[in-house]
């Protein structure tokens, strides 16, 4: 197992031996992170067992052209460090987790800067920490923090980085350079149990957050209240857009496509496995 650290003394060493190919950037399609390891559906349907990352709690991202992943074999054990894979399903480097994140998260987030976003259920935070595993910053999902859950599923655009809360269902969003924090949305009058993933439509600019009951997708739009824009025909609460069209999966056992014009819905994979983990790739 190679520490990032290590990572890069060993490019540096390739570089003073010459250009060196560089490793093949992750396949398209989608990943789910399932306690028997991360499984990868091409658009197609055809399915791959990766075998990485196989844990009782598995959670993953992808960055860069890199799948991240991590998990643990229950919400009591401590969570040590992210493992960072290539194209080739070799293992690249691995980031420590910082000790502050010491609870069961939903969601973390490799940001354009370098830095990992870890939301972070005991302490109400989202956490930034570098990839040496060293805490940069800590943000506050809740002026107060409380001892219920909020769980928090990140997403970053624009250099800001937003979280959808699921304590107060809100979508809140912190100025990457100030910190400064606003509420971007408030849901917590729409009669919701809970808010869940986020994903921002690139052609209009609008976010869609999933929330229960009732499978719903609502409509972010810029500058307006929160609409309700679809329920789902089944439990698909993990959002990601490719190629102008939104993807629902996660937790059921279908990946639904979702015209973000239309509405329109339709079934991509059926048969998957449950995933506490799931990403789309372009």
């Amino acid at each position: 197992m190679k520490h990032l650290a290590g990572w890069t003394a060993l490019l540096a060493l390739l570089a003073a031996c010459g250009p060196q190919p560089a490793p093949p950037p992750i396949a398209s399609g989608f990943y789910l992170a399932t306690s028997d390891g991360v499984v990868h559906y091409g658009y197609d349907g055809e399915r791959t067992d990766l075998g990485l990352c196989a844990y009782d709690w598995p959670l993953l991202a992808v960055a860069n052209g890199l799948l991240y992943c991590t998990g643990r074999a229950s919400l009591s054990d401590p969570l040590p460090e992210l493992y960072v894979y290539d194209g080739r399903g070799a293992q690249a480097f691995w980031i420590p987790v910082p000790p502050q994140v010491r609870d069961w998260f939903v969601a973390f987030l490799p940001l354009a800067s370098g830095l990992i976003a870890y939301g972070d259920n005991a302490d109400d935070r989202v956490y930034l920490a570098d990839p040496n595993g060293k805490l940069r910053k800590s943000l506050k999902l809740r002026d107060a923090a409380d001892t219920s859950f909020q769980n928090a599923y990140l997403l970053e655009h624009d250099g800001r980085l937003y979280a959808s809360e699921d304590g107060d269902q809100r979508v809140l969003s912190w100025d990457l350079e100030t910190f400064e924090r606003q509420v971007e949305f408030d849901l917590g009058g729409l009669g919701l149990s809970w808010i869940g993933s986020l994903a921002r439509d690139p052609g209009s600019g609008d976010l869609f957050v999933s929330a229960m009951p009732g499978n719903r997708i609502y409509r972010l739009p810029s500058g307006g209240p929160p609409a309700l824009f679809v329920s789902l025909p089944g439990y698909a609460p993990i959002l990601g857009f490719a190629g102008g069209t939104l993807y629902a999966g996660g937790y059921g056992d279908t990946i639904y496509a979702v015209d973000p014009a239309t509405a329109a819905v339709a079934p991509v994979v059926t048969g998957v496995p449950s995933a506490r983990g799931f990403a789309v790739v372009p």
